[in-house]
């Protein structure tokens, strides 16, 4: 019978005295395991998340951030999965790799914050600078809208051409 053979095999090499010690390497191995395992599991589910942009006004060159509550939702469930991994006692050999995306995440969710406040103010403030006596009036102003004007449409197109969320924080 195989199974007593290996049981007499192990007897032999007295590997009996070892016991608790292989049997706490297992259940570490496994731990680290599984934990990889879930930590490869969220990277992976943020390789497809993606921010959602529209044109703003049926312009081809203004791009608006849409679907936040969606990118909120993730980050979210993300941070909670990512703390739960920290917080796991298997969590040394990977401890680098996953503190790496935990950061990631608090600058992504930092990034959106500041991304929609900015947004908002361009969005009413556009509005205002398309009026040409608010031009007239406004002067040094209206230079100094039109330079963030730029950089938001540049950023944006960018983001709507590349639009993964960690590509675009990294």
């Amino acid at each position: 019978n195989a199974e007593e053979f290996t049981l007499l095999s192990l007897l032999e090499l007295d590997v009996v005295q070892y016991q608790e010690e292989l049997v706490g390497i297992s259940v570490r191995a496994t731990g680290e395991f599984k934990l990889k395992a879930q930590l490869n599991d969220l990277q992976e589910v943020w390789k497809n998340v993606n921010f959602v942009v529209k044109p703003y006004k049926d312009k081809q060159d203004a791009y608006v951030l849409t679907e936040i509550d969606v990118i909120y939702q993730f980050l979210d469930e993300g941070q909670a999965a990512i703390n739960m991994i920290l917080g796991n006692r298997f969590v040394k050999s990977m401890r680098n790799e996953a503190e790496t995306f935990r950061k990631n995440l608090l600058t992504l969710s930092n990034a959106v914050e500041e991304w929609i406040k900015v947004q908002q103010q361009w969005m009413y403030l556009e509005n205002i600078f398309q009026s040409a006596d608010i031009k007239k009036q406004l002067g040094a102003t209206v230079s100094k809208f039109e330079q963030v004007d730029k950089y938001f449409k540049q950023l944006m197109i960018k983001t709507q051409k590349s639009s993964n969320c960690i590509k675009i924080v990294k």
